[in-house]
């Protein structure tokens, strides 16, 4: 999960920080302490919004591991993105296929 955060971050600054972007990038921290999850965001210098989980989000997005990353389309339906997958091109893919619906 680590790992990923450096390109979730260049990400958002990319993409999910501009309020005219069809792209809305929320992370939610699982298993751990609010302050634990705010040292963590700040030390490492992360400007992507993150929320903590209600440990039900997990049950209705059918989250069996971590990290998990859900798309999920202005009318409610979403899938979840493989694991290990290049979530910015899946994103980027789901963007330009919607320009043609």
């Amino acid at each position: 999960c680590r790992d990923e955060l450096p390109k979730l971050n260049s990400f958002y600054l990319e993409n999910g920080k501009n309020k005219n972007s069809e792209i809305v990038l929320i992370t939610i921290a699982s298993r751990d302490f609010e302050e634990n999850v705010i040292a963590f965001i700040q030390n490492n210098n992360y400007k992507f919004p993150v929320i903590m989980s209600d440990n039900k989000i997990e049950k209705n997005y059918s989250v069996i591991g971590f990290p998990t990353k859900v798309l999920i389309s202005p009318n409610g339906y979403y899938f979840n993105i493989p694991y290990q997958s290049d979530f910015q091109k899946i994103a980027n893919d789901y963007m330009n296929l919607k320009k043609y619906l």
